[in-house]
């Protein structure tokens, strides 16, 4: 399996204008079986007859899932969560990046680790 980290950096629109804290986005791709496994599951749930999808055909896509890799401010726990299920609970008028409770401590201070490190220089 191949990682790599993107040159783009998401941009967040806060309550007080484009927040000045940025973070990487990490790209990670499928491979064959995994393109193949999510080919059949949609197939065999989600698609009505008409929408079927090929599954060879699918599998030759460039198909990758993105993660954020997180650090805890507190305890520097440190985990990669999937970009989608953070971004699905991220409220950007609300808050300057995604903050969460780290599991190792129990504290509201999992961020980005692109966050931490912008936190952590200006100490």
């Amino acid at each position: 399996m191949k990682w790599f980290i993107t040159k783009n950096f998401l941009f967040i629109q806060g309550r007080k204008g484009l927040s000045r804290y940025k973070f990487k986005i990490i790209k990670k791709a499928l491979d064959v079986e995994q393109k193949r496994a999510r080919a059949l599951e949609y197939n065999e749930f989600d698609a009505t007859q008409d929408e079927e999808i090929d599954v060879e055909e699918f599998i030759k896509k460039e198909i990758y899932e993105d993660y954020i890799h997180f650090k805890c401010l507190k305890c520097d726990y440190e985990e990669i969560v999937e970009a989608d299920i953070i971004l699905e609970c991220f409220n950007s008028r609300m808050e300057d990046y995604p903050i969460s409770y780290c599991p190792n401590c129990n504290k509201p201070k999992l961020v980005p680790i692109d966050v931490y490190e912008q936190i952590k220089a200006k100490k």
